[in-house]
Parts: C-alpha cells; structure tokens; sequence
C-alpha cells in the first residue's frame, strides 16, 4: 500500500498544472510511497493533454481520470477517493503548490500512523508571485509550536474542544487541502465531499471531525493557496451566496441526523453565526458593488434558529464591525436599502481602520 494519494481535482487547469505537479514529484520523501490521481474534470481548454503528459512521464505513480461530466471541485474529488489506495489521502488543488518537504513533514508528524488528521500551514501567494510578507511574520512569531488534539469519544461519535483549537497558535481542522486524512475513515463513513456547489469545504470539514479522533497541527507553511483571477471567491458581484447558505443550513441538519448536535451545539450557533450572518455579510459589503436583498432575511433565520445567541461564546471574541452587526439581530423590523447602504459605508470605515 502507498503511504499517501495525491487526488488533484482538474477543471480549466492548463496554465497550473506544471507548476503544481513539478512541486509533488519534487518531494522529498520520493515517489515509491505516492500516487497521484489527476481528475479532469470536463475541462474546456488543454488540461486533459497536460495531464496525459504527466501520466505517461510518470506511468508508475500518475493515474489519470477523465471525467465527461462537470461535478464541481468535490465532484472530481469524490471521484480520486474512489481510486486511491494509500493509507492517508492529501488533497491539492491544481493552482496551487506545496512546499519539497511538506508531505514528507506531514508523514514525519502522523507518529507512525497514530494520527488520522495531520495538518501544516497555508500561505497566501498573490497573482503578482509575492508571498504575503505580513503572513510570513506572523508564523514565525514567538512561542509558536505543534499542536496535538485528541477528541473524545461519545456513543458512535468523537467530540471535539473547538474553543480550544481556536485558541491554538497555529489554528485547528483544516478545510480539506494542506492536510493528510486516513482514507479508511473516510471510506468507512462515506464522507464524500457535496457535487456541483462551491463551499463543499465548510460541509465536508464539519461532518467529517465527528469521525475522526486525532489531528495534529504542525506549525510548518507546507501549502502555497495561490490567487487566481477564475476563482469564485475573487470575481465580484459573482459570489454564489445560495451556496454558501445551503450548505450551513445543511451542517446543522447532517448534525441532527446523526446525534450529534446535542454535542455540539455551542459550537455549531458559534459557527452558524460566523460563517451564514457574519461571513456573508462580509462578503456582500466587500465584494459586491451593490447589496443584494437578502440580509433581512439572514437575520430572521440566525434569530429563529438561535434565539439565545447572545449568551454564545462566540460574542466576546468579536471586533467593532461584528458587534455592529450582532446588534442588527436586536430588532424584528426590516431594515429598508437606504439604512443598509450607510450601514455599509461605516462597516468598511471599521475595516479600513482594523
């Protein structure tokens, strides 16, 4: 059995793919313990021709997948689960890259296997090839180290501290990619990524951590998240905010179905919060050039789902702009355009200032 699967989804990937796979057969560790599962998927230009070149340069760890239908980043990731073979899955998006020595470090640090999750640092590179100079001087700070989490165990399912890893200087679960996963876990549990939507990360992370029981964090930067123009999260006024929305609602319904939300309730308002009201509301104030009408409806649905939100933990943790927000929940009236725009304005007068 190989030590560690590479599934590297494919879409439109032409002008990255050499990049990303000169950084994974340049890695230290050597190639006898990976395979690599490139996943087209549907692309419209080049990509599957690039890959064919890999597959027939490396014939003994490449394998590449053609897929006719276009299922999104976690369709073609659910695609390279179902043909790898190694003990530990890492996945890598195509415009992106790791560092020689990251799957080696990641190997070093599961202890033999004993971790299921062993995860390193992501760093931001920009479109213009600069690393984020701010970044770098944050991770070496001073008193940073590797953080060992351990679940505990209730019923079927692991419960994890989540204020304790937020609380850890080198941060907590990953989102999927920068991270080794124990692929048996996954299989058993069929904890396949959602098809054909963006933000199949923010299900797939949260579902996954009540089947894991261990993680290990390095506080190495492994993986370089690269900037790219095509991406959803950087094209304004195009950000798939039905997406976003779905996939929280359906966080808490997977929690529920499994017996898990008892557990995890402060945790999963804490997240809801954050990521369906404050995250989205970030995201319209700051890339879209007008505000869709849909933020009255974000706090009628965080005040149905919680209504005691403000005893959540997660109040005391946040900034000027977020408290301003929060506050928008106090009131039950519709908040018409013209009040949403001047709230606008101050939030980013807050953001420009931080």
């Amino acid at each position: 059995m190989k030590s560690i699967s590479v599934v590297i989804p494919c879409y439109n990937a032409a002008n990255y793919i050499d990049r990303c796979m000169d950084s994974v057969v340049a890695q230290t560790m050597g190639l006898d313990g990976l395979e690599i599962i490139l996943v087209n998927d549907a692309s419209a230009d080049d990509t599957i021709g690039k890959l064919l070149e890999w597959e027939e340069k490396y014939p003994e760890q490449v394998l590449v997948v053609d897929c006719e239908e276009n299922n999104g980043c976690g369709g073609a990731r659910n695609v390279g689960i179902q043909y790898a073979s190694g003990e530990y899955l890492f996945f890598l998006d195509a415009d992106d890259w790791i560092e020689p020595d990251a799957l080696e470090q990641l190997l070093f640090c599961s202890d033999g296997n004993r971790y299921d999750i062993v995860s390193g640092k992501m760093i931001f590179d920009r479109p213009d090839d600069q690393t984020d100079l701010q970044e770098i001087r944050n991770y070496e700070a001073l008193h940073r180290c590797d953080q060992r989490y351990q679940a505990k165990k209730v019923n079927d399912l692991y419960v994890w501290e989540q204020r304790r890893m937020n609380e850890g200087n080198v941060g907590g679960m990953p989102t999927s990619v920068g991270a080794l996963y124990r692929r048996k876990r996954i299989i058993d549990h069929e904890l396949f990524f959602p098809e054909k939507v963006d933000y199949e990360d923010n299900f797939w992370k949260d579902t996954l951590k009540i089947y894991f029981p261990n993680m290990y964090v390095m506080d190495k930067v492994i993986y370089h998240y690269c900037y790219n123009e095509d991406s959803i999260t950087q094209k304004r006024n195009s950000i798939k905010l039905d997406n976003r929305l779905f996939m929280e609602l359906n966080i808490l319904e997977y929690y529920k179905q499994t017996g898990a939300y008892e557990y995890y309730q402060e945790d999963l308002e804490s997240n809801f919060i954050r990521r369906f009201y404050l995250n989205t509301i970030f995201v319209i104030f700051t890339n879209y050039d007008y505000i869709p009408d849909i933020i009255n409806y974000l706090r009628k649905t965080v005040k149905r789902l919680f209504p005691d939100y403000e005893k959540n933990y997660l109040m005391n943790t946040l900034n000027a702009r977020e408290q301003m927000l929060i506050r928008l929940l106090q009131t039950d009236a519709d908040i018409e355009m013209d009040e949403m725009i001047k709230i606008r304005s101050e939030y980013l007068q807050l953001l420009r200032a931080e």
